[in-house]
């Protein structure tokens, strides 16, 4: 009796284990699209203050890239750097 309790109990907690590695997973891919968009974003923001400095632009159009820049700029702030290089080397420690 006993070894059957344990036996359900240990594929009980491989489902829902596997559930979660599932659900982690499919987390971290969602976040390599959205990290995916930010990069072309970036490199979009990169070609249109290039195209500032040639003068290419006009004034209103500046303005806008400017806040653009101006508030993605806010949105990575040092902290949270910190927290992502943190986590990074932790990362790293781990053995394969």
């Amino acid at each position: 009796m006993k070894k059957i309790v344990i036996v359900i109990l240990l594929a009980t907690s491989l489902c829902f284990g596997g559930n979660t590695v599932k659900k982690e997973l499919s987390q971290i891919k969602g976040r390599l699209i959205w990290l995916r968009v930010e990069h072309q974003m970036l490199k979009d923001l990169e070609m249109k203050l290039e195209q500032i400095e040639d003068g290419r632009v006009s004034d209103t159009d500046t303005q806008k890239i400017k806040k653009i820049a101006q508030d993605y700029s806010e949105l990575r702030a040092s902290k949270d750097r910190k927290v992502v290089k943190s986590l990074h080397k932790k990362l790293q420690r781990i053995k394969d």
